[in-house]
């Protein structure tokens, strides 16, 4: 009978106990949801990145590199082949030669051209590089010339004015407008009287109109005397088209309409 009574008593304290534990449990998951937490959820660990090795850059030369290097060298050769033209004597093979330099101008070694043109002192070396610049210098080549004749000594800055006078590439133009347009000074200087000569003597549209609109400003003797030495059939057209009162004569007084006229009569 006692031993019914202690394995009872045993059961219930069991029981109470199990409920306990149960109750308690319950409560613990309703506070962690209250809080936001779900019930026993796992931490998660979030892997370390793995860092991938970049591959070290290209030792390439770049591409602008690769075009000085180039002009480098073509300048450099350029510069034996004036200084062969300078030992030779008169004769054929120097006249091969200064043809053979002449015709190997390019925007890249045209500096060599300017260096040779302003520093010697032998004529077939002059007269070759005056005839490959006055060939071929584009605006940029006529621009960098000009940067170049206040540094000229005096005796030889003519041979820059005789480039830009007998410039025959078109794209020397707007080099040769700017150094009219640039000129403000109370004097002008000779390069706005040898661009403007350049311009007539290229008898472009674009170079003879920009004339004539030069001849309602304070230009307009310079601009005159420059359209004066205009020869080519088609430029004179365009003169005589302002001269007779077209959309290019705006702003230009009669008088000078007149004197306009006169240049294709003569």
């Amino acid at each position: 009978m006692k031993t019914w009574l202690i394995l009872t008593a045993l059961a219930a304290i069991i029981a109470v106990s199990v409920y306990f534990t149960a109750s308690v449990s319950d409560r613990s998951a309703e506070v962690e949801q209250l809080l936001g937490k779900p019930a026993s959820a796992p931490v998660a660990v979030k892997p370390a990145p793995v860092s991938t090795p970049q591959k070290s850059g290209s030792s390439k030369t770049p591409a602008n590199d690769k075009l000085a290097i180039a002009a480098e060298s073509d300048h450099l050769a350029i510069s034996r082949q004036f200084e062969e033209l300078a030992k030779l004597p008169p004769g054929d093979p120097s006249i091969a030669l200064g043809q053979a330099i002449e015709a190997s101008i390019t925007p890249a070694n045209t500096a060599a051209y300017m260096d040779a043109l302003l520093t010697t002192d032998h004529p077939a070396v002059e007269r070759t590089a005056h005839g490959a610049l006055s060939r071929s210098a584009d605006a940029s080549a006529i621009m960098d010339l000009v940067r170049r004749y206040g540094s000229t000594p005096e005796d030889r800055r003519g041979r820059i004015l005789q480039v830009m006078e007998n410039a025959q590439n078109p794209l020397s133009a707007p080099g040769l407008i700017e150094v009219v347009q640039t000129d403000t000074s109370e004097k002008r200087s000779p390069l706005l009287t040898s661009a403007m000569n350049g311009l007539a003597g290229l008898a472009t549209t674009e170079s003879i109109t920009f004339l004539i609109r030069q001849v309602a400003t304070e230009n307009e003797t310079f601009a005159l005397m420059a359209l004066g030495r205009v020869t080519n059939d088609q430029a004179k057209e365009i003169i005589r088209g302002a001269a007779g009162g077209n959309k290019d004569s705006e702003g230009i007084p009669p008088e000078l309409l007149a004197a306009l006229g006169r240049i294709v009569t003569q």
